[in-house]
């Protein structure tokens, strides 16, 4: 537990690079214990840690395993995390059309955990797809209905993202005055 709380920690500061083989010993140690659950969340810290420093192959081949595990478990809150990974890797890799479903289950999953949070990010991250695609007014649309929900929870941070968004969009749209 400890190796997998440190190697959260390198992920988050961010220090992904120093995460990988710590996150590594404790996916050998929780395959040795057969903890299910356990297992799956390290498998989606070491998707993550790859894919943010760019290792995306690597990245999406855990958080595939992860995704797996989640879905034997039935685990909806962590198939988020595993479906996340999986969509920014492909955004990563300028492949939005394949990010896309990925995103969108996400949404549905936070819907039906009424995780806030993660639903906003999850509207984020679809209406930066459908920008790529040129659907400016649903990308608007969803980084608006991203924005409001983080406004209310107060999460600046990922607010900040959906402004970013939304400039993204007007400026792709050729739209220079909003």
């Amino acid at each position: 537990k400890a190796l997998q709380a440190l190697g959260g920690l390198y992920l988050y500061i961010p220090r992904p690079e120093k995460a990988i083989p710590i996150l590594e010993e404790s996916y050998a140690y929780w395959r040795k214990k057969s903890d299910k659950s356990k297992l799956g969340h390290v498998l989606n810290d070491l998707g993550w840690a790859n894919i943010v420093i760019g290792n995306y192959i690597e990245g999406e081949k855990y958080s595939l395993k992860g995704k797996e595990m989640f879905e034997t478990l039935q685990n909806k809150a962590k198939l988020v995390s595993s479906h996340n990974n999986l969509g920014s890797s492909f955004m990563n890799r300028g492949r939005p059309t394949e990010a896309y479903p990925h995103f969108t289950k996400c949404l549905e999953l936070t819907k039906q955990l009424n995780d806030d949070r993660r639903k906003a990010y999850a509207l984020l991250n679809l209406g930066l797809c459908d920008a790529y695609h040129g659907n400016y007014d649903l990308s608007i649309s969803r980084a608006k209905q991203g924005i409001v929900i983080l406004h209310e929870i107060n999460d600046k941070t990922l607010e900040t993202y959906g402004y970013d968004l939304l400039s993204f969009t007007y400026l792709y749209q050729g739209d220079f005055v909003n």
